[in-house]
């Protein structure tokens, strides 16, 4: 026999009884208190598998997560422009002071 379904509205009220098939047409939430026939007592209906695929949320792809990562923290785009002109500025500085210290020491200077 199939399930009963019941659920409460945010004033309390129950509502009912649908199949699954038209309880999942029903404005319910993950947090909607949900009862059917078969259970013990009264859960959220995020909590029962059969009602899973209406809360499942698609997962966001890598560059939907990066971009979401720079909108949301607008210093870490910022950390990431000022790392990458210090490896430049390193890039271009660091041959530049070894070819001093190499002449410095052709002269004994130190």
């Amino acid at each position: 026999m199939e399930n009963r379904y019941y659920y409460l509205t945010k004033d309390k009220k129950p509502i009912g009884p649908f199949s699954l098939e038209t309880l999942k047409k029903e404005p319910i939430t993950p947090t909607t208190q949900i009862w059917h026939t078969s259970l013990p007592a009264i859960k959220e209906a995020g909590t029962l598998p059969e009602l899973a695929d209406l809360f499942m949320l698609p997962i966001p792809s890598e560059e939907h997560q990066e971009q979401s990562a720079k909108e949301e923290n607008p210093v870490s785009a910022v950390n990431t422009k000022t790392n990458n002109m210090v490896k430049i500025v390193l890039a271009v500085l660091l041959p530049v002071i070894i070819i001093i210290i190499i002449i410095l020491m052709i002269y004994g200077i130190i």
